[in-house]
């Protein structure tokens, strides 16, 4: 209730902005879901403290990743429009967890028109970010962290720039088995008159059984609580993990998610999902970390 409450007041300003902008938001890629995993999890990412994915949800769960990687994510959508991301983090021993994320939507070719109708050519749309990370922790069971991104948005030659935060926190209830996230997603000035898909999130993540999690998240964006995520997922021979997902719309899209990974020694993983919307084709998503 009291961190509801928080987030409320601290989209307030936000919301009010939105409002003004006549109900738009600008660089709504933000909110696209980074990996497989995340995707055959219905998102429900804000409280899971083992993989990279994750910080795109929840700087704060950085530190808890204890040596460097790298994930890498392809997504190709209907009508050609392409997803990737790509994120690395580094530990150290003094200075807390630093990591670098790269962000990247390409609408493909977009048939142009002129005043009178008549096909003047193609363009493209193109969204980028570039983030940086930084995460510690506060006591044994509580981290926090912080990232800082570039955004670009490109439509045919007409580039829009900006900047915003995200700010997150873990907090370890059980350690390894009960986990309680919180984060602030795209907080920053307008781009243009219109306001970032700023958003406020809680979720927690649940191992009742070994191999077993759950985690269920509620988003709060500046239009009013939209969105409902749940993921459970089951590690089969510990290198299997088997995923069901599913969000929840109040603009009924709501989706079904599935998906598999195969863990090669603890040292790489190969991450697919399949998601799929009401009334839109489904989606492959192929991540490699």
């Amino acid at each position: 209730g009291s961190a509801l409450a928080i987030m409320a007041m601290l989209l307030l300003p936000v919301r009010q902005i939105y409002a003004k902008s006549g109900g738009q938001t600008t660089a709504n890629f933000l909110l696209i879901d980074p990996s497989a995993k995340a995707r055959a999890l219905g998102g429900a990412q804000v409280a899971n403290t083992e993989s990279l994915d994750a910080l795109y949800w929840n700087p704060g769960l950085i530190r808890n990743l204890n040596r460097k990687g790298m994930l890498a994510t392809y997504i190709r959508y209907p009508e050609s429009i392409t997803f990737g991301n790509v994120t690395a983090n580094l530990p150290t021993r003094d200075w807390g967890t630093f990591g670098l994320g790269f962000t990247a939507l390409d609408s493909g070719e977009i048939e142009k028109f002129d005043d009178e109708a008549l096909r003047a050519g193609t363009f493209k749309v193109q969204d980028i970010a570039i983030g940086l990370m930084w995460g510690e922790k506060y006591r044994e069971s509580i981290s926090f962290g912080v990232s800082a991104k570039y955004i670009q948005s490109t439509i045919d030659e007409t580039a829009l720039r900006g900047f915003a935060l995200d700010i997150g926190s873990i907090y370890s209830i059980i350690p390894n088995r009960v986990d309680l996230g919180l984060a602030l997603k795209n907080v920053g000035p307008q781009i243009k008159s219109k306001p970032l898909p700023s958003v406020g999130i809680i979720g927690f993540s649940v191992m009742p059984i070994p191999k077993l999690t759950f985690s269920a998240q509620g988003d709060y964006s500046i239009v009013g609580p939209t969105l409902g995520r749940m993921g459970l997922e089951y590690k089969l021979l510990d290198i299997l993990p088997l995923r069901l997902g599913y969000k929840i719309s109040k603009d009924d899209l709501n989706s079904l998610n599935y998906g598999i990974g195969i863990i090669f020694r603890d040292f790489m993983s190969v991450d697919y999902a399949y998601g799929l919307n009401n009334d839109l084709e489904g989606t492959n998503h192929i991540s490699l970390s």
